[in-house]
């Protein structure tokens, strides 16, 4: 039977661990809240803790000693749920051992979950319910995952605020240290508690007696896509027959075959067909059209570079413009919390004539509120006019990005060459540089049939 009261005075004499704990603080594990202070202990006759008493405000409550974990500082209460789970899975790795040939059966992934159910139903009902209690849960270990992460993600998004008020000097440099200490040490907390329900988890599905659900995969294979499939029409201009062997013109391609001659057929025989093919010319065909895609590979590389440039600085430039967009937006907000504070200063002023040092000090935060607003509205003013000067730029302007270039051969900014720059507007030009960007594809085919035609001569 546990003692209590006076009688653990006498047994902190002989045990003196029991009155170490007597006055420190506990905290909750899960939040990191102070639940109280320690007041007494519930101790057996044999020494043993089983309990402590925690008193906070003038309440005192009673929580047991397997789930406080006593540290040099302070006790900590870990939650019920934290203590069950944990209980419950040492149950069944306990039972995991005793039961080898269950084991077995359970790991045969060839009985459906209804077969094995009934087994265990019919030959061990104790242990059935060990594994729906082990299954309701790793759902709700999952859930409550969810949630802590959940709060995780809300915690960054606090941050962000206060970050943001402390950039725009509405709070102080101490006030936001202790904020932001107070947010790192619930994130720790909320980490601390994810790693827990995840281990826990892992351990779950661990265990054979947490049945899973047999998962069916199909054998699919993908299709892989030739780079020049033989029964695709080729998109450029048939050449004459003799050229490409008879297999580049299948039956279901909608390209119409032309007639062959066969050697036989021929008056001539094979010496008339083989004849047409002369080496000097296919040498001279073969350097030229080697030549040829060269050039036009560069210059796909080069339409391909212009497009990415534009593609990146139009990015840039519309990142700009929100961030500009959300920055002036926070000035005018600033702007009518001012107003506000200056009307609110005024209706005190006239409340409080009779009283010069309080209407001196009104006076004074009065012109430091219209001193901050004109500091801002100037900021305002030149934000606009930035934007002003980037939406009507002078000289030569890159018809990519709009910046300035003057007489230099390539843009500064993104790069693009003297081609596409032009006086006017950048709209002006536009319709050149997606005429070229169009281009790109023509090209890629182009360069892929001459390929393929290199590739079979």
């Amino acid at each position: 039977m546990a003692k209590q009261g006076s009688f653990s005075g006498l047994l902190g004499k002989l045990w003196p661990s029991v009155d170490e704990v007597v006055g420190k603080p506990v905290y909750f594990e899960e939040n990191g809240e102070q639940l109280g202070v320690v007041k007494d202990t519930i101790v057996t006759t044999d020494g043993k803790i089983t309990g402590y008493y925690i008193e906070n405000n003038g309440v005192t409550v009673q929580l047991p000693a397997e789930n406080i974990k006593v540290t040099e500082n302070a006790l900590i209460f870990q939650p019920f749920w934290f203590t069950e789970y944990e209980n419950l899975i040492k149950q069944l790795e306990f039972e995991e051992k005793l039961n080898h040939d269950l084991v077995q059966i359970l790991g045969d992934r060839d009985i459906s979950r209804e077969k094995l159910e009934m087994f265990i139903s019919k030959k061990e009902p104790r242990l059935k319910n060990l594994m729906e209690e082990a299954q309701a849960a790793r759902k709700i270990l999952s859930i409550r995952k969810g949630e802590f992460e959940l709060e995780r993600k809300k915690l960054r998004q606090e941050l962000g605020i206060i970050s943001e008020k402390r950039l725009l000097g509405e709070e102080g440099w101490r006030e936001y240290s202790q904020k932001v200490l107070d947010l790192k040490r619930k994130a720790s907390i909320l980490d601390y508690n994810i790693k827990r329900c995840g281990d826990l988890l892992i351990r779950l599905d661990r265990s054979p007696f947490v049945i899973k659900e047999k998962i069916e995969v199909e054998d699919k294979k993908e299709q892989k896509r030739d780079e020049f499939p033989l029964n695709y029409p080729i998109p450029l201009q048939m050449p004459t027959p003799g050229i490409l062997p008879p297999y580049l013109y299948p039956e279901t391609s909608p390209v119409m075959r032309p007639a062959q001659v066969l050697p036989s057929q021929s008056p001539q025989g094979s010496e008339s067909v083989l004849s047409q093919q002369n080496p000097k010319v296919k040498k001279f065909r073969v350097l030229r059209i080697e030549t040829r895609m060269q050039s036009l590979e560069r210059r796909v590389d080069e339409l391909e570079n212009e497009m990415r440039n534009r593609i990146r600085s139009e990015i840039e430039g519309i990142k700009t413009s929100v961030k500009n967009e959300i920055i002036a937006e926070l000035y005018r907000n600033r702007v009518e919390e001012i107003d506000e504070e200056i009307k609110e200063t005024e209706k005190k002023m006239e409340e409080g004539k009779d009283e010069p040092k309080f209407l001196e000090y009104l006076k004074k935060r009065k012109k430091t509120l219209e001193e901050k607003k004109a500091s801002i509205l100037e900021k305002i003013k030149e934000g606009e006019r930035v934007v002003e000067k980037d939406k009507t730029p002078s000289g030569h302007i890159c018809v990519a990005c709009g910046a300035e270039i003057g007489d230099a051969d390539k843009c500064p900014s993104c790069g693009l060459s003297i081609n596409v720059v032009t006086n006017g507007s950048p709209s002006k030009d536009k319709g050149v540089l997606d005429a070229k960007i169009g281009t790109i594809i023509l090209f890629s085919g182009l360069v892929t049939a001459i390929v393929a035609i290199l590739l079979l001569l």
